[in-house]
């Protein structure tokens, strides 16, 4: 779709700023095609010629989420992560995950990040094997959306209670939400997707009226706990009638 629009000579592109996409995107900037990356927080160097990106601080959300556990533990452990796969988003949320654990809570294991993939019944099978192996575990920290069900799944399906392991994951999409609202999940983290990619839009069209146009631009993603949900179950009802865009 990447190359199709390129093709068709697209007057702007939202564009992913994954390794996979970038040789297309570089052919499109080189043709002259305003192009403005989601999701992922980039310097000029990493995409010459970009016009700007939208995203959230991945490394202030995963300290944001260590913190929220540690105090939720109270610094008890071991913990795991898992993440969709291993790419530049989810691998500095993993790593500012830990490190700021490892600040706040010296003593708490935390494990090396595994994979648990975009299939859900494989990714609760690759959970399910972490809490065989490691039935102590007290906290897991999941990157990518589906994690919130994964481990929520996974730890009921081990016969655990809620709150017997405390989880946080990402997205709040609604199946994330019931699992919060339902105790298997602690918090979830609350990438502000659609923000990102309305704020790319906006800028595109900035451009195409000759305005100047900020090259990094930052949107909060805050730590959503049951107290929060209503707001959130709000959006979601949102998206289920196709009314967020009005």
């Amino acid at each position: 779709m990447l190359e199709q629009g390129i093709a068709l000579g697209a007057s702007g592109m939202v564009i992913s700023a994954y390794g996979p996409y970038r040789p297309a995107t570089a052919v499109g900037i080189e043709k002259g095609i305003p192009m403005v990356a989601f999701h992922t927080p980039l310097t000029p160097e990493d995409i010459p010629g970009l016009l700007g990106w939208v995203a959230t601080d991945v490394t202030q959300y995963g300290k944001d989420a260590a913190d929220a556990m540690a105090e939720k533990l109270e610094c008890k452990g071991p913990i795991a992560i898992t993440q969709n796969t291993f790419n530049d988003v989810e691998n500095e949320a993993a790593r500012s995950f830990t490190e700021q654990m490892n600040k706040v809570c010296p003593d708490v294991e935390v494990f090396p990040p595994d994979i648990e993939g975009g299939d859900l019944p494989t990714a609760i099978a690759k959970a399910a094997s972490i809490l065989v192996a490691h039935p102590e575990l007290a906290g897991a920290f999941g990157t990518t959306g589906g994690s919130p069900v994964t481990w929520g799944k996974a730890v009921e399906q081990a016969g655990k209670k809620p709150g017997d392991v405390v989880i946080i994951g990402m997205d709040y999409t609604r199946p994330n939400l019931d699992m919060v609202k339902a105790g298997w999940v602690y918090a979830v983290v609350g990438q502000p997707i659609y923000e990102e990619t309305y704020r790319c839009t906006e800028l595109l069209i900035a451009n195409l009226k000759g305005e100047k146009v900020e090259f990094n631009n930052v949107f909060p993603s805050p730590i959503i706990t049951i107290e929060d949900i209503d707001k959130y179950y709000g959006y979601a009802d949102k998206v289920d009638a196709g009314l967020l865009n009005k």
